[in-house]
């Protein structure tokens, strides 16, 4: 595998050739940011050297030079290569490698489910992407519960976390939250703008999904860097914050200002022109599964659409909130599964978020015991 390394510092470029297996990948050539104005210039790495370029020749490098994968370390030149007409299927940013704490957050929780911390039983597990993140205060619940969401998560590795912690056999689930917004049909982490969260998975479940690297090549790429953190996290004693793997807790205490609401209309009508009919399809196809393998484990699926600000709901796509309930009403008549909509609910508001649809921890217990008060009430 030959790769051209893209990076803004030496030090995001020593992070990178720390992590990949050096003696399989090839690195063709390197661009960086930092440093001396220059067109060619030689960089060593323990005892090994590159051939390098300033980011000012990117382009010339990137037409010259013959690579598989071009391997970058922040948005900015993913999105530069994207305007310069690279095919994403060839970019794969490495962002992930920079936050520690989010790159281990998925194998750790994982990890510590497996271990049965404390000898908890848990009853209740949660997925879904950043509202249910947020939205999800555990001690709100009257079971044990386990929060299995994480920011920008699709229903793909909804499913992929859902299904690892249900074949722990001493974890006895009997309720799955299955947190939803109006987009979840249409989203795909490893095909967005998002997917340098991708290797956070890869790590924890050895599955790319639709990442430009296949699950074989992450393996191979990423040697080093798996077995160095899966036997650190093996000898690990200290306890885990389910409630706050990656240590979000002053952030869920704000309260929506004058800040969050600048980009308020921007951030509500994003959506507006991601139409993705084949995601759609797929996603679809992979809530069924999902609802269905509970059924299987005798859990029962509860979809959860969390609430959001009437700024958003003001600006949000109509059409694509048509298509959403209209997915959802299919699901209801084909499946069985309890249907909780907090979507336009009048019982919170703008102090219960710290964004225009992201919960803060006041709305997060609110949320959290109205999900528990409605599901006694059902099995009562």
């Amino acid at each position: 595998m030959n790769v051209v390394i893209v990076v803004s510092t030496v030090q995001q470029l020593q992070i990178i050739l720390d992590s990949i297996s050096l003696e399989t990948i090839k690195v063709s050539k390197i661009v960086l940011a930092e440093g001396p104005f220059a067109e060619t210039m030689d960089i060593g790495f323990n005892g090994r050297h590159f051939q390098a370029s300033s980011y000012e020749y990117l382009e010339e490098i990137v037409a010259s030079t013959q690579y598989d994968f071009l391997f970058v370390s922040d948005q900015s030149s993913n999105a530069l290569l994207g305007e310069m007409g690279i095919p994403t299927s060839t970019i794969v940013n490495l962002t992930m490698l920079f936050f520690p704490v989010q790159l281990y957050e998925k194998v750790r929780l994982l990890h510590y489910l497996q271990r049965n911390i404390q000898g908890t039983s848990y009853k209740i597990f949660v997925t879904g992407l950043s509202y249910a993140y947020h939205g999800t205060d555990l001690s709100s619940y009257s079971l044990p519960t386990v929060n299995l969401s994480g920011i920008s998560q699709d229903l793909y590795y909804d499913f992929s976390m859902a299904k690892r912690a249900m074949a722990y056999p001493q974890q006895s689930f009997r309720y799955a939250v299955i947190g939803l917004a109006p987009y979840s049909f249409h989203s795909d982490l490893s095909r967005s703008a998002e997917n340098w969260r991708v290797p956070a998975y890869a790590l924890a479940l050895e599955d790319t999904h639709h990442f430009p690297l296949d699950s074989n090549q992450w393996r191979q790429l990423m040697y080093p860097l798996i077995t160095r953190e899966l036997r650190a996290i093996e000898k690990e004693k200290g306890a885990f914050d389910f409630n706050d793997p990656i240590g979000l807790c002053t952030q869920m205490d704000f309260v929506m200002g004058s800040a969050q609401r600048l980009a308020a209309r921007k951030r509500a009508e994003s959506w507006k022109w991601k139409r993705f009919p084949c995601t759609v399809k797929e996603n679809k196809d992979i809530l069924r599964q999902y609802i269905r393998l509970c059924h299987e484990k005798q859990i029962l699926p509860i979809l959860v659409i969390f609430p959001v600000t009437d700024i958003f709901r003001k600006f949000f796509s109509k059409q694509i909130l048509e298509e959403f309930y209209g997915y959802v009403d299919e699901l209801q008549k084909e499946e069985n599964v309890l249907m909780l909509d907090y979507f336009a609910s009048d019982a919170f508001s703008h102090q219960d978020f710290y964004d225009i649809d992201h919960l803060n921890r006041t709305g997060a217990k609110k949320v959290s015991s109205m999900i528990d008060e409605q599901l006694r009430a059902y099995i009562s």
